[in-house]
């Protein structure tokens, strides 16, 4: 592991001096701060419980050696938009820079700022200290520092107070036309009081030679705001480390959607503290995998005050030799009475060798509270489809029906006719694969 330290060493001195002063000086600073951090701590192991069952070695040793993915300032050919639409707000991230003449914002700037994150740093000092790396702290985990170190490109998506933009598609390309390579990016998101958002991303590749991506997103929502994220991963030649800190304040909803279909390693933290009373907070998973798809869900969910809900609802299909893992960490502090906390992890096994670890956890140090937590790991009921296939379906019919019936709860908490749609459609797509 030392080795790859050096090498991360060595690229981070590089990509530093390839900047060339284009960055402000502070956020040098912090950049260096943040690997100095990675540097004196390491990088975690399968002797880490939070990484116990997801073996990185071999995607970082596979990484070691890679470059970091360039800006990419010829790139004219882009994977096919899946979701689209003139009423939407477009911000693409190419190789993890955000390309402000390849987006397009249609909601008025009353309602929705975009913003170079050095551009708010330069301009706005105070605005940016407020935020930037609040939530994201290396010392939760090395990748967040790893980010914080090499993203160089992020953007503010501020929505403001009373808005109700129209629906944020944020597309991640990666161009790996010249070969393996690593990107990092960035969203800082501060949805106002009283405002209501729809913020969506893609990730994707423009060609066939892996990629690591780490992705990290800083989500503020403010009293009575709303915001909905989701997130489609269905890239094949992806490894991908994305993570997402989230602060509540009072009465805020957070409704959080990850679909994953595609992918080699795929690793989903995140961490939401509801540090305000009457706060609503929905998790949506669903993993349908085959191959040597490796997928793993970490959430943590920290109830500070009074008076909240969270609720979380996790599914997999795992067919050949996929591996899901799902570990679902629920704190309800000791002032956080009258909380309501709900947590649920299933699967369906479709081979022998596909494998799930699955952990819901709950630590509760209130006495008034309602929690539970519950997982479950099977195959499909041979009763059920014996019935559907004597009502006349076929076998791959009555599987391809209970599977959709089995996964498609977990796209309730997408609120948005279209983008909905774009969802269930890739879910009908994999189970038809």
């Amino acid at each position: 592991m030392s080795t790859i330290l050096d090498t991360l060493k060595e690229k981070f001195q590089a990509a530093e001096l390839s900047l060339n002063g284009s960055v402000p000086e502070k956020l040098h600073k912090l950049r260096k701060e943040a690997m100095d951090k990675v540097l004196q701590d390491g990088l975690p192991d399968r002797k880490s419980e939070a990484y116990k069952y997801t073996d990185l070695s071999k995607t970082l040793k596979r990484f070691d050696s890679a470059p970091l993915l360039e800006s990419a300032g010829a790139l004219k050919e882009f994977p096919e938009a899946l979701i689209s639409g003139d009423n939407l707000n477009y911000l693409t991230f190419i190789n993890g820079r955000f390309r402000g003449e390849l987006s397009r914002v249609v909601s008025p700037a009353e309602e929705l700022e975009v913003r170079p994150l050095a551009d708010v740093l330069e301009n706005d000092e105070a605005f940016f200290s407020k935020y930037y790396g609040q939530l994201a702290d290396a010392d939760k985990d090395a990748f967040v520092g790893l980010n914080s170190a090499f993203s160089a490109g992020g953007v503010l998506i501020h929505i403001k107070k009373n808005a109700r933009p129209a629906a944020v598609v944020i597309r991640h390309i990666a161009d790996n036309s010249a070969g393996e390579g690593i990107t990092y990016s960035r969203n800082l998101c501060i949805a106002e009081r009283f405002s209501e958002s729809v913020i969506t991303e893609q990730f994707s590749g423009t060609a066939d030679h892996e990629y690591f991506r780490n992705s990290l997103s800083e989500v503020f929502v403010d009293v009575n705001a709303k915001v909905q994220w989701h997130k489609m991963q269905n890239d094949v030649a992806a490894s991908q480390i994305d993570q997402m800190e989230v602060h509540q304040e009072n009465a805020s909803r957070f409704d959080l959607t990850t679909l994953t279909t595609e992918g080699k390693l795929i690793r989903n933290n995140v961490r939401i503290a509801v540090d305000g009373e009457g706060c609503e907070t929905h998790l949506y998973g669903l993993y349908l995998i085959n191959g040597k798809t490796h997928v793993d869900n970490q959430t943590s969910v920290d109830h500070i005050k009074p008076h909240s809900e969270s609720n979380e609802l996790y599914k997999g299909v795992l067919d050949e030799r996929a591996h899901g893992v799902f570990n679902g960490k629920v704190y309800v502090r000791q002032e956080a009475q009258k909380t309501n906390a709900f947590q649920s992890n299933k699967n369906i096994l479709l081979s022998d060798n596909a494998t799930v670890n699955t952990k819901p956890q709950l630590e509760i140090w209130a006495d008034d509270v309602k929690c539970s937590h519950g997982c479950t790991t099977g195959q499909l009921d041979d009763e059920a489809l014996f019935y559907l296939r004597s009502r006349g379906l076929s076998e791959a019919s009555a599987r391809r029906l209970m599977l959709l019936a089995f996964a498609i709860d977990t796209m309730h908490g997408i609120d948005h006719e279209e983008i909905k749609s774009v969802f269930e459609q890739e879910v009908t797509r994999k189970l038809d694969s």
